[in-house]
This record gives C-alpha cells, sequence and structure tokens, in this order.
C-alpha cells in the first residue's frame, strides 16, 4: 500500500508542476513526450535553480561561499578560503 501512496503522490506533484507550467505559458501544447522532455525539465530545473539559489544564500551567511560579480554583471560563487578571499 505504501507503493501506492508514493505513486499518487508523484503524480500529484507532476500535476502540479504541469499546471505551474501552462500557468506560465498558457498557449502551450505539447505531446505527451514533449511534456516530459521540455514542460516538465524545464519546472524541475527552475525549481532547482531556486533551491540552488537559496542553499548557496545560507552558505554565504554561514561565511562558506562568498561571491562575487564579474564581467558581464555575471555573479560567479566560490569556496571562501582562511586564507585567500579571491579565487
Amino acid at each position: 500500500m505504501r507503493h501506492t501512496h508514493s505513486k499518487d503522490t508523484d503524480v500529484k506533484e507532476v500535476a502540479t508542476e504541469i499546471n505551474l507550467y501552462l500557468s506560465a505559458h498558457p498557449n502551450a501544447a505539447d505531446s505527451l513526450e514533449g511534456i516530459v522532455t521540455w514542460w516538465l525539465a524545464r519546472q524541475r530545473y527552475s525549481k532547482a535553480t531556486d533551491v540552488v539559489q537559496k542553499a548557496l544564500e545560507i552558505l554565504i551567511t554561514e561565511g562558506i561561499v562568498r561571491k562575487m560579480v564579474r564581467k558581464g554583471n555575471k555573479t560567479v560563487y566560490f569556496y571562501k578560503h582562511k586564507d585567500n578571499e579571491d579565487p
């Protein structure tokens, strides 16, 4: 029974991701394969990006990671060495 519950949860999570994608892209239309390849991958990447950014902010606050804006206004993150402030 536990396996079914997990599968139901997965289905609900995917339905939520599809709904989020369609909310952001109301004119989207694709095949099952396209939805799996593009819509869900994009939603998961977007979600992962938010999680990674929040994790980096925590590490910056804790003094473990430092960020620097480089040419082209690109932010890079690096390990904050105790003996060297810049990478």
